[in-house]
C-alpha cells in the first residue's frame, strides 16, 4: 500500500492522504487506516521509502464478516502526529504523512490465491473547533484486490466531495491511493 506515488490517479486528484475544504478552525483527529485482508491470518508487516513515522505499527483485529458475506482480519494503522489545520498547501489540501507498507502473510486452504482487500479511513473532524458544530466522524471504504470493487447493496455511496479514489466521505474528503 502506498500514499507517497506521484502524479495523480484515475480521477485527476493527485495521489496521497490529505483532506480539503479544512477550516482554520478545525480540529482534527482520530485518523486511522485500516487494511482488511480477506480470511483469517497473520500478516507481517514492513515500511517501506516514504512512510512517515507519524503512523503506528499496525494492530491486528478480530476478524469479522464484512458487507460482501467474507471473513477479514483488520490491520489498524493509527496516526499519531498532531494534524495542523494551519498547513493546507498552496493547492488547498492538507496532507498527513506518507503511507507506504508491504504486508507478508500466507492465506488459509480456503482462500489461496484470493488477496482482496478493503480499504477504510476514518477521521474525526471539528469543523468549528469549539464552535457550536459538533465534530464529525468521517468513515469510507472501499474492496480491491482479487475480487475486484464491491458494488453490492451496502457499497459506498457518493455524497459530496470526491477523493481520489472516486467515492467521497462527507463534507471534508479523506483521499488516499493504495497500490
Amino acid at each position: 500500500m502506498n500514499s507517497t506515488l506521484s502524479g495523480n490517479g484515475p480521477d485527476g486528484a493527485p495521489y496521497g492522504l490529505y483532506l480539503y475544504d479544512v477550516q482554520s478552525t478545525a480540529v482534527i483527529s482520530n485518523a486511522v487506516l485500516t487494511y482488511w485482508i480477506i480470511g483469517n491470518q497473520t500478516a507481517t508487516w514492513a515500511t517501506n521509502s516514504g512512510h512517515s513515522t507519524c503512523w503506528s505499527s499496525p494492530v491486528r483485529g478480530t476478524p469479522t464478516i464484512k458487507a460482501d458475506g467474507f471473513v477479514y482480519t483488520p490491520y489498524v494503522f493509527t496516526y499519531t502526529c498532531s494534524i495542523d489545520p494551519a498547513s493546507v498547501s498552496a493547492d488547498g489540501r492538507l496532507r498527513l504523512g506518507g503511507f507506504h507498507v508491504t504486508a507478508t502473510f500466507t492465506q488459509p486452504s480456503d482462500r489461496c490465491n484470493n488477496v482482496t482487500y478493503w480499504t477504510q479511513r476514518s477521521i474525526t473532524i471539528d469543523q468549528d473547533g469549539v464552535g457550536s458544530q459538533p465534530a464529525v466522524d468521517l468513515t469510507f471504504e472501499r474492496r480491491n484486490g482479487t475480487l475486484g470493487p464491491y458494488t453490492g447493496n451496502r457499497a459506498p455511496q457518493a455524497r459530496s466531495a470526491s477523493g481520489s479514489d472516486g467515492v467521497s466521505t462527507a463534507d471534508t474528503a479523506v483521499s488516499v491511493a493504495a497500490s
